[in-house]
């Protein structure tokens, strides 16, 4: 058998079939005999990659006794080596988080290799009995599926738990719209032109933006003379840690957060208008932001929806609506006084016309249902 050496790694060998082996000596048992691990690929590339994971698993003492490694050890490791920096802020602190809250609080303590399908199923099972939404409990399961296929490469594991994993299914969630009423009761309040916050709300209930793509918005995505908005863009929040994990909150501001459909121009009524006419002219602190904080920066989510707590309250609002709403509300009066779906689609920025029917084929059919009564 042809024996072919590459300098530094250990013994490297092509077998006939082409498979690529090496032979690693990770330590010496009490009577001076050689710990080895053999790691195998058919691309050398992947093999050599192999080779480093391994040695770097070695150096923190993770091969010595791999029955002992908690999947808790195991996904600090994989965040630090293959997701900090390799994947967007916004990915890693999705990862970071589900890992942080949910899983190792779960099963951080079970060795990893002791993992399997029924033990993931049942935490599922649990978790998602909680409360928990579906797409978290589906950012679970990818985290888990990427952690375990990255110890399968490097020869940690050999089964993927995840597999045949199942998400518990839940009803979708009811959107909820304001009421007329609610609507103008709320809007009644919204009466100080130097507000940043009654600004953005007027402006949320008449163009049936996402509040990211609201708190991102600046004046050069004002076009036609202030008659009309480009949205092309998002605001997102993400924390970034430090090797002693602490965090810390930075703003980024990127293109829409959903697909290219979110891209769009929306024309503005006169409301809509008289909202950025107000911030306009308030805009002592010279901010590229329409809707900006007091030191010019985009306002703050939680800022945000505590302002929005205040007014909900001040105008005796029970039901329970949140800042979403306001897009759910201006889709729901869109269609209420006639306007076609596919219309309220493109300007909702929907991918396709099927998610607003999904959403607002009610409210069509209760307008059908009052149409067809006036023939009674």
């Amino acid at each position: 058998m042809a024996r072919r050496r590459q300098n530094g790694e250990g013994t490297i060998y092509q077998r006939p079939n082409g498979l690529w082996v090496c032979e690693i000596t990770i330590g010496y048992t009490e009577d001076k005999k050689r710990i080895k691990k053999t790691v195998s690929s058919m691309n050398l590339d992947k093999l050599k990659k192999k080779i480093n994971d391994l040695k770097y698993l070695n150096d923190r003492k993770m091969l010595d006794a791999p029955d002992n490694i908690k999947l808790s050890e195991w996904l600090d490791f994989w965040l630090e080596t293959y997701k900090k920096g390799q994947v967007k802020p916004t990915t890693y602190d999705m990862y970071y988080g589900v890992v942080s809250r949910h899983i190792n609080p779960n099963l951080g303590h079970y060795e990893l290799n002791k993992i399997n399908q029924i033990i993931l199923q049942q935490t599922i099972n649990k978790i998602a009995a909680g409360g928990m939404s579906t797409s978290y409990l589906k950012q679970i399961k990818i985290t888990l599926t990427q952690a375990f296929k990255k110890a399968i490469e490097v020869n940690k594991i050999y089964k993927n738990p995840c597999d045949g994993l199942v998400i518990p299914q839940k009803p979708p969630r009811e959107r909820t719209a304001f009421t007329v009423d609610e609507q103008e009761r709320f809007l009644a309040e919204c009466c100080n032109p130097k507000s940043t916050y009654h600004n953005m709300f007027i402006f949320a209930f008449n163009t049936g933006m996402r509040l990211g793509e609201i708190q991102a918005l600046t004046w050069d995505d004002l076009i036609d003379g202030d008659t009309a908005v480009s949205i092309g863009k998002t605001l997102i929040m993400v924390r970034e840690y430090d090797e002693q994990a602490e965090k810390r909150q930075k703003t980024i501001i990127g293109s829409s957060a959903k697909t290219d459909s979110s891209k769009r121009t929306v024309p503005l009524n006169k409301k809509a208008k008289f909202a950025v006419f107000n911030q306009r002219e308030n805009n002592d602190k010279d901010s590229p932001f329409i809707f900006y904080s007091l030191v010019g920066t985009p306002v703050q989510k939680r800022n945000i929806y505590r302002e929005f707590g205040k007014i909900k309250n001040n105008a005796n609002i029970s039901s329970d609506v949140t800042f979403h709403s306001m897009r759910h509300s201006f889709a729901t009066r869109l269609i209420e006084k006639g306007a076609d779906i596919k219309t309220v689609s493109e300007l909702l920025g929907h991918k396709s016309i099927q998610i607003t029917l999904d959403i607002y084929g009610h409210v069509s059919s209760d307008l059908k249902n009052k149409t067809i009564s006036l023939l009674d």
